[in-house]
Parts: C-alpha cells; sequence; structure tokens
C-alpha cells in the first residue's frame, strides 16, 4: 500500500486529499487545457484537465496546493476520494469527506450520476465537529459524472472548487476531461499536479469583477467600457443585446435576440443561430446547469414564466407581468439563479428560499446584474437613462457615467 497526500489551501478552505491504494504501472498523460493563459486566472474560470490512456485500474492523484490563498476561515479535509471515470457498477469507491471548524453548514457533497439526471446532495449528519460523510457505492455510471465537494468554513471566506468528471466513459482507455470551477476567490497561486500524468501547473488567481458596455441601437454597436474603450459593429437596430461566456473560456461573448426571426444569434466563429422562443419574449442567459457554459432562456410576460432552453425544456412561473427579468449567481453556487426588478416597487426580488426583496433605484432605471467586487457573488446595480450614468449597489455605491439615454445596458467580463 502506498499513500499519496495532497493539500489545497484556497481562501480559508483547507482541503487534505489521502488516496490509499496500490499504484499500478500507468501510462494515461495529463494536459492543461484551459486556461490557457495561466497568469491570469478569475473568479468562474474554469480549470480543464485532458486525462489520455486512462485504464480501469489506473490510479488517479490530483495534488493542489495554494498557500497564499490561507485565511482564518477554517479547515476542511478530504480523505479517500477515488475518482472512478464512471468505469463500471463493479468498481465500489468509498468517499469519506472530514472537516473541522466549519460552520453548521458543514460539508456538502454533490453526487450526479446520469448526465441530467437527479442530483444527490449529502450533508453532514451532526452539528459538532468534526464533520464527517461517508458515501460508500458507486458515485458514477457509465455515460456521465458529475461531483462537487463543498466546504463551509467559519469566517465565510471559502473558496469552492467544484469537481467534476466528464468524458465518454462506456469503456476504459478512452480520453477524459476533469473541470474545476473556481469560486471566492481573492488572490494568490494555485498549484496543480497529476504526477502520474506529468502535469505540473501554477496558475495565477486574479479579483474578477464585471464590467459594463451599452448596445448602441442606433450605430448597432456593442460598446465596452475597457481601457481603451472597445467597438463591435453586430446586429439590427431591433435586436435586443445578451451577453455570455458562450464556449467556456472565461470571457463574456456577446450576441443578439432576433425577435422578428425568434431567433438567439451568437457572434461565433462561425455565427450560430438558436430558433427558440416568442417574438413577444424577453431573452435572458445564463449558465443553468453550473458547466461553465451560457445558456439561454426566455421570460414571457404574457405567462409570467421563465422558460430555460435545457433539455427536457424547464419553466418557473414567478414574477408578474409587467416585471423586468433578471438573472445572477445569488448564492455563489456556479448556477445561475433568476429574479426581477420590479418598476412600480422599485425593488429587486430574488427567486430564492425564502424568497429575498431589495428596495433600491427608480421606476424608470434598468436593471443590471454582475460581481462588482469580485467575491463570486452576483450583485444588483441599474442604468439610469436620463443621466447616461450606471450605479451599483456595492457598499459605498459606486458610479460611473457611460453611455446614451437611449442605449441599452450590458455586463460581462470582457478580457
Amino acid at each position: 500500500m502506498k499513500e499519496k497526500y495532497t493539500q489545497i489551501c484556497i481562501a480559508g478552505l483547507v482541503v487534505v486529499l489521502l488516496l490509499a491504494c496500490v499504484l499500478p504501472a500507468s501510462a494515461f498523460t495529463a494536459t492543461l487545457v484551459s486556461p490557457t493563459d495561466t497568469a491570469h486566472v478569475y473568479n468562474g474560470d474554469k480549470i480543464e484537465i485532458r486525462i489520455d490512456n486512462l485504464f480501469n485500474g489506473d490510479i488517479f492523484q490530483i495534488n493542489m496546493s495554494s498557500p497564499d490563498l490561507r485565511t482564518a476561515g477554517g479547515e476542511c479535509a478530504i480523505n479517500n476520494f477515488n475518482m472512478p471515470f464512471g468505469f463500471s457498477a463493479v468498481d465500489q469507491p468509498v468517499t469519506f469527506l472530514k472537516g473541522d471548524n466549519l460552520n453548521s453548514t458543514g460539508l456538502e457533497l454533490d453526487i450526479q450520476k446520469d448526465q441530467g439526471g437527479p442530483t444527490t446532495v449529502i450533508f453532514n449528519d451532526t452539528l459538532a465537529n468534526p464533520y464527517i460523510i461517508t458515501r460508500s457505492g458507486a458515485i458514477s455510471a457509465r455515460s456521465y459524472a458529475k461531483v462537487a465537494i463543498i466546504g463551509y468554513p467559519l469566517a465565510g471566506q471559502a473558496a469552492i472548487i467544484d469537481f467534476s468528471v466528464r468524458g465518454p466513459v462506456a469503456d476504459s482507455g478512452t480520453n477524459y476531461l476533469l473541470n474545476f470551477t473556481i469560486r471566492k476567490v481573492t488572490s494568490g497561486n494555485l498549484t496543480i499536479s497529476i504526477p502520474a500524468g506529468g502535469l505540473n501547473e501554477t496558475l495565477t488567481l486574479l479579483p474578477s469583477t464585471t464590467e459594463i458596455g451599452v448596445f448602441r441601437p442606433s450605430a448597432r454597436q456593442f460598446i465596452f467600457k475597457t481601457a481603451p474603450v472597445t467597438r463591435t459593429t453586430w446586429g439590427l437596430i431591433t435586436d435586443t443585446p445578451i451577453t455570455g461566456d458562450w464556449d467556456g473560456d472565461g470571457i463574456t461573448d456577446i450576441g443578439v435576440f432576433r425577435p422578428s426571426a425568434r431567433q438567439f444569434i451568437f457572434n461565433t466563429a462561425p455565427i450560430t443561430r438558436t430558433t427558440w422562443g416568442m417574438s413577444t419574449d424577453i431573452p435572458i442567459t445564463g449558465d443553468w446547469d453550473g458547466d461553465g457554459i451560457t445558456d439561454i432562456g426566455v421570460f414571457r410576460p404574457s405567462a409570467r414564466q421563465f422558460i430555460f432552453n435545457t433539455s427536457p425544456v424547464t419553466r418557473i412561473t414567478w414574477g408578474l407581468s409587467t416585471d423586468i427579468p433578471i438573472t445572477g449567481d445569488w448564492d455563489g453556487d456556479g448556477i445561475t439563479d433568476i429574479g426581477v426588478f420590479r418598476p412600480s416597487a422599485q425593488q429587486f426580488i430574488f427567486n430564492t428560499a425564502p424568497v429575498t426583496r431589495t428596495t433600491w433605484g427608480m421606476s424608470t432605471d434598468i436593471p443590471i446584474t454582475g460581481d462588482w467586487n469580485g467575491d463570486g457573488i452576483t450583485d444588483i446595480g441599474v442604468f439610469r437613462p436620463s443621466y447616461g450614468e450606471m450605479i451599483f449597489h456595492s457598499g459605498p455605491v459606486a458610479r460611473t457615467y457611460f453611455g446614451l439615454s437611449t442605449d441599452i445596458p450590458i455586463a460581462g467580463n470582457w478580457v
């Protein structure tokens, strides 16, 4: 028996990973696919590692450490965590999680056994430290597996890394993609190594804050508040602008919803189109499944419904017909949530449990959302057309003048 230890120290979340097993000879290789720019990694960015020629019986060990990011936020440990890559039902890994100095939420283990299927969520079964979760049995199926491990330190300054195993898993000896999503990170270095696969990379993590811009219908231009200001002429004057990370590279891209054609059109290479929705719908975008790629949807005022272009299509009846839809990650879990801005009440209303409300802005404002302070949680703001002013609900309130009264505000990470 040979024991391997690893340690993840990220913004108050210290994870010790122990894999104890017999190490057979292996010829698999590990390659960092993204990010390509390891010197600039931000909240919400996906770290993707390609695993080639991993066979059933190979032992996969990943080491991650980031002492720069340690705070007084608490500690969390993961022991005997075996990533089976969905080899077969007879492989019965045992998952054991232990955390010290955690809050009452403790540890959470999310397991999705089939693509699009139900997710099993397991919390700690005791309120006393240390928290322990034991899970026996296969944690993946042949078709798909997604595993997320989340810790909640006392100080509330945790960084969350989502573990997910993706790729063809019907047969061993094929290729796999291992994805991590960085959450709630401020700054520092993260070293990732897979000794048996020949991978050793150090990533520089930087605070990520949402930037702003506008779509100017009269000029058919997307205008970004960068230094210097940049412009992209694209779309029609009757289009509604949309933004999102269409390819999962961590950079926000642009697109439009064309009501006359009921089409979402994405400024990709080549241009892609999705015909979906009704001409009277209001487009929305977000990462509905937490895979790091922005999806589309609509708010249908006549039915008071949020409708998501998922498989199968999902619907949430919520809000009033006069509300303006908003989306964002209100709790920092990597999944986009919904809400509305109600002009008549000057309220932002969030579809949380329980529902939460923030009275802010004016009835003539246009709502915007983004992570203004880089903590991995979406904040609110408004565009005040009468002044050409963006106002951010931060502490203290921040303001910037950008755009014309006829512009439509947009937000994203442009670089």
